[in-house]
């Protein structure tokens, strides 16, 4: 959960069909657009320093010795802008959620159980005859490209299975079956595994061309009996009581404020950050284990 970009947030962007991003993928867009929005804020106060800079010394040259707090200000915002903008950072290697690693295993789990040899006529026509065109296409994939590439599409087809979860929960539904042997097989079924390498291949991270809304659509209406509806409000109001009690063993910071929980909730505040905000205003400590 992030605290700056709640999933409320992301949540009701996907319902009104302002984005059709992950939750990962639309938090680092804000995040983006929130670098920006500092980078010109610091601009403009090396502007302001130059500008007082010169309305005391003039306009004649370097800020001199004696007057040395606007040079080293003027050295720190330009450093710090330097960082912003992705100029003086190392590289770092990429990093990723347990949701993400949890989806990369299942996937893999799944390409695992579904490799088969295509050079063999017999096991080929019987994936026709079922019309398995998808689990051919991650043989035909597999057998052109090899495991090291197939283990690396894992990670991105995981990433596109997130995506198709994040869209159902934005939307109140539960997914009912098993996990990793019904959901994560149901969005697989649309990879197309060829496409996914063409785009991800050699180190690449091109916008992928998967369709997530139009997986989401065909799971939820070929996928009815695995689907249950759930309310929002008792689902926050149920994460607010977990986390409460979970936390500072104090069920009563929800249960004894319901007016206060029903205006967080309104105000799209996550469970957890209504939950802390009340902690803090209210002096209550982390229970010792």
């Amino acid at each position: 959960m992030n605290k700056v970009h709640p999933v409320e947030d992301w949540q009701s962007e996907v319902v009104n069909g302002e984005t059709r991003l992950g939750y990962a993928d639309w938090v680092q867009v804000q995040d983006d657009a929130t670098r920006s929005a500092v980078r010109f804020d610091l601009k403009g106060a090396v502007d302001i320093i130059d500008s007082a800079a010169v309305s005391l010394i003039g306009d004649n040259g370097d800020v001199p010795s004696e007057l040395p707090g606007f040079a080293a200000a003027k050295t720190l915002l330009q450093e710090e802008i330097s960082v912003l903008a992705g100029e003086s950072r190392p590289k770092k290697d990429p990093t990723f959620t347990s949701l993400q690693m949890e989806a990369a295993l299942c996937v893999w789990e799944w390409m695992l159980e579904n490799r088969h040899d295509l050079s063999n006529q017999d096991v080929l026509q019987r994936l026709k005859s079922s019309n398995a065109h998808d689990i051919i296409n991650l043989n035909a994939t597999w057998d052109g490209n090899g495991s090291p590439t197939m283990r690396d599409l894992a990670r991105h087809a995981g990433d596109i299975v997130l995506a198709v979860h994040e869209r159902m929960i934005a939307e109140h539904f539960d997914w009912d079956a098993p996990y990793d042997w019904e959901f994560v097989p149901a969005v697989l079924r649309h990879i197309d595994w060829d496409n996914l390498n063409s785009r991800h291949s050699y180190g690449g991270e091109e916008d992928d061309v998967h369709d997530i809304e139009a997986i989401w659509e065909h799971i939820k209406s070929h996928e009815a009996d695995n689907l249950s509806e759930f309310d929002p409000k008792l689902r926050w109001i149920s994460e607010a009581l977990a986390y409460a009690h979970r936390k500072y063993s104090c069920r009563d910071i929800v249960e004894g404020h319901p007016e206060m929980a029903d205006q967080s909730y309104l105000d799209g505040e996550s469970p957890r950050q209504y939950v802390d905000d009340f902690a803090r205003k209210h002096d209550l400590d982390v229970p010792r284990q």
